[in-house]
């Protein structure tokens, strides 16, 4: 098992990215006929870049809501559900 767990400021940076694990399954993704079809590159396929990403949490799965008076608190994107990419990318990866 690998920890997910941010590496620096951004929860996007993590030990798989730095591994640079995902550049084959983001490729893998970008071969399959339903991406061919749609023009999808392997960036598509990344929610470090802003054409794969989710835009509303910026590829963070979360969104922050600050309080006024309380602790800030964080949630689950609702446009994504917490995947971080692009609900259109997510579809077109499970269904290939």
């Amino acid at each position: 098992m690998i920890d997910q767990s941010p590496i620096g400021r951004t929860p996007r940076s993590n030990p798989v990215t730095y591994i640079q694990a995902f550049d084959l399954i983001r490729t893998l993704y970008a071969d399959t006929p339903a991406a061919i079809n749609r023009h999808y590159s392997a960036g598509h396929f990344s929610f470090n870049v802003a054409g794969g990403r989710c835009e509303v949490c910026q590829g963070d799965g979360t969104v922050k809501v600050e309080m006024q008076f309380l602790a800030d608190v964080e949630l689950i994107c609702e446009e994504c559900k917490g995947t971080r990419f692009k609900s259109a990318f997510s579809r077109c990866a499970t269904t290939a």
